[in-house]
């Protein structure tokens, strides 16, 4: 994508809207917002004064599709200490990315994001086939959806072979539970976090773990191997099971992070309150996670998601299906956020 803007450039690619309003669908931008990093528990201003339109062109095709995206004039914030340059609109709107090359008949309305553990990944759009074929655990997206989010609906938590005992009332606390790439880690409402926590605790106990912690309050452990790679034979596999059987396992690398001190670990999981719960990208680590708007549901697919980030884009490009393969990556060590923090909402990225 090139811009059709910049330099003081004007014209149909370039429409100055100084704080005005533009409707995309049912979407509604307005000139100037804010986004509210849950990693660092910092703001980024972001003054957005244009929005531009550009074509977008899959290397297999000629077709242009015209997008409309956000752009910035000024920013302040944890923006320039991090390793992206820039956010993609993923959301569950008419305005985002997928969407729009939904709408213009460019893909199917399917797109995947893949986040790499250490490093790496893939994000996919389109119905794109992949190699080993990964089998998907399948849910339905919640009939009760927050806002521009994805929101799925909890029927419990398992932690090893225990059924977490939390009450049947607490997923449809708040904002229920939304599946938030944009978020970093896991946060439960109250209940289901101090059975998390009680669980994670005992486990790490029994298995002879130190308790420690860090500068910011959270739980950690110190006593296993550096780099995860022996981290499960301390600590169990969890899952986040979904109405309908659908099941995200988490391994302990999808529910711990590594502090700096290699072999200490903290709990990536944080008391949400009674604001809802949301799933972090930390709890995907290695998943493919299949967003299948056209049919109301996502899935989640255990993968290799440096190894699928590293295959040529073209090779994804079969029976006339559009699809793109882009670098992501999420750091494999990542300090959490106090536990005591402000309540986390959904980062709709």
């Amino acid at each position: 994508m090139t811009s059709g803007c910049g330099n003081g450039e004007s014209g149909d690619s370039c429409r100055r809207l100084r704080y005005g309003l533009v409707r995309i669908g049912n979407s509604l931008t307005v000139g100037v917002w804010t986004y509210t990093s849950s990693a660092r528990l910092k703001v980024m201003y972001v003054w957005c004064i244009l929005l531009p339109q550009d074509m977008f062109t899959f290397p297999d095709s000629q077709t242009k599709v015209p997008i409309t995206f956000g752009c910035e004039d000024g920013e302040s914030g944890e923006i320039y200490r991090q390793l992206p340059d820039g956010l993609v609109g993923m959301g569950n709107s008419a305005g985002a990315f997928h969407s729009q090359l939904a709408a213009a008949g460019a893909i199917p309305h399917v797109f995947s994001l893949c986040f790499g553990f250490p490093t790496g990944g893939a994000m996919l759009l389109g119905d794109a086939p992949v190699p080993s074929n990964p089998q998907y655990s399948w849910t339905r997206f919640s009939s009760s959806n927050f806002g521009d989010f994805y929101s799925v609906d909890v029927d419990q938590i398992t932690f090893g072979n225990k059924t977490l005992d939390i009450p049947s009332y607490a997923f449809d606390t708040g904002y229920k539970t939304v599946l938030d790439s944009g978020t970093t880690f896991i946060y439960l409402v109250t209940p289901a976090y101090r059975q998390f926590a009680a669980a994670v605790a005992a486990a790490a106990a029994a298995a002879g773990l130190r308790e420690t912690t860090d500068d910011y309050g959270d739980f950690c452990w110190s006593g296993a191997g550096p780099d995860f790679v022996d981290l499960d034979r301390y600590l169990p596999v969890a899952s986040i099971k979904f109405a309908g059987n659908g099941t995200l396992k988490l391994p302990p690398y999808r529910y711990m992070f590594q502090l700096s001190q290699k072999g200490t670990y903290c709990m990536a999981v944080f008391d949400n309150h009674n604001d809802g719960s949301l799933i972090g990208g930390v709890a995907t680590r290695n998943v493919l996670v299949k967003y299948d708007v056209a049919h109301q549901r996502v899935g989640f697919a255990d993968v290799d998601c440096q190894a699928l980030g590293k295959i040529p884009a073209k090779q994804f490009l079969t029976n006339g299906t559009a699809a793109a393969a882009v670098a992501a990556a999420l750091p494999g060590s990542t300090r959490a956020p106090s536990a005591a923090a402000a309540a986390t909402t959904p980062q709709q990225q």
